[in-house]
């Protein structure tokens, strides 16, 4: 696939990330009062994982489809960089702001792997260690320089191992 090929997808990416972001409004995940999904950065950062998806292609040589960790480990990492969850009236709350680019980075993931494995990622997500597993990724990806080829190894675990 080229990079015109992939491109192709940039608005089922972009309804995707809607989509993910909606559902985490409507069940209280995310506060939409103060706070909105800007949909302009997210159209710059679906661009952004497009070219690195290319990119992963060319690295890793995959000639098909790229399995769904590296993608979703692409996904969030754009999610990270370009934080489309924006204030609505200017006032940032940073709590609120950060935590909802992370909320929506590791859904967003999570939903990428599903289309792999969608009964794994379900017993995953309701294991009684998924809320601590959450919060600390939530943390990292807060927190710390991580990298998208670590964050390929989280999705990657959460595939390979039967929790």
């Amino acid at each position: 696939m080229t990079f015109e090929d992939i491109k192709g997808t940039k608005v089922k990416r972009v309804e995707q990330i809607v989509y993910t972001t909606n559902v985490l409004i409507a069940i209280g995940e995310l506060d939409a009062t103060n706070y909105t999904l800007d949909k302009k950065i997210v159209s710059k950062l679906v661009d952004h994982y497009c070219r690195e998806l290319v990119n992963i292609k060319d690295w890793y040589n995959i000639k098909d489809k790229a399995n769904t960790a590296k993608v979703a480990a692409i996904m969030v990492s754009a999610i990270i960089r370009f934080r489309p969850w924006i204030p609505k009236y200017g006032k940032i709350d940073s709590e609120n702001r950060y935590n909802g680019n992370e909320i929506i980075a590791i859904y967003q993931g999570l939903a990428l792997c599903a289309v792999e494995n969608k009964n794994h990622v379900d017993r995953f997500m309701n294991s009684k260690k998924f809320d601590k597993w959450f919060n600390m990724f939530k943390f990292v990806l807060r927190n710390r320089y991580i990298s998208t080829d670590v964050i390929m190894l989280v999705f990657e675990t959460i595939k390979t191992f039967d929790i």
